[in-house]
């Protein structure tokens, strides 16, 4: 039995940096499983950007980029595909997310998960100087409001919990 072809992964302009987190994750995934690598990696890499960004991207760095260094290349991609996001508007956003009626709470769980990606919870520790990611605390705080809401719709008959 023959495997499917693998697909590169795409990335567009105007993204946020959660799109930009899992083109990260595919594109890590796509190399792994092809084991490409040189100026043949760089092309492929290249081809995962839409008409449009691959357009901006050559006339941003003045010609091709198939001579430069992996990290170089998506340095420069993530410059044009990625439009940063206020840290301040996204931990709001995060604050205000609410359960849609028909997801699960799995898929809020995911979706909550990736908003706090984008929030920046990150600090040092005093002791240690480790960089600590405190996202997963926080949305899990988001996870058991909601939960605690669907306790009670359950207890009390509310039809919606928001």
């Amino acid at each position: 039995m023959k495997a499917e072809k693998v697909r590169h992964p795409t990335t567009s302009s105007a993204g946020t940096s959660e799109d930009w987190s899992y083109f990260l994750s595919r594109w890590a995934d796509y190399k792994s499983t092809t084991k490409l690598a040189g100026k043949e990696l760089i092309i492929q890499l290249l081809e995962c950007c839409n008409e449009n960004l691959r357009n901006d991207l050559t006339r941003a760095q003045g010609g091709t980029l198939t001579d430069k260094p992996e990290a170089d290349v998506l340095a420069a991609i993530r410059q044009l595909a990625v439009r940063e996001e206020n840290t301040m508007v996204a931990r709001v956003a995060l604050h205000n997310m609410r359960q849609d009626r028909d997801e699960t709470v799995r898929s809020f769980g995911a979706r909550l998960q990736g908003q706090a990606n984008i929030c920046k919870f990150v600090t040092k520790c005093k002791n240690c100087g480790t960089e600590v990611n405190y996202s997963e605390l926080d949305s899990s705080g988001s996870v058991t409001k909601l939960t605690t809401r669907v306790s009670l719709k359950g207890k009390f008959g509310e039809t919606n919990p928001h």
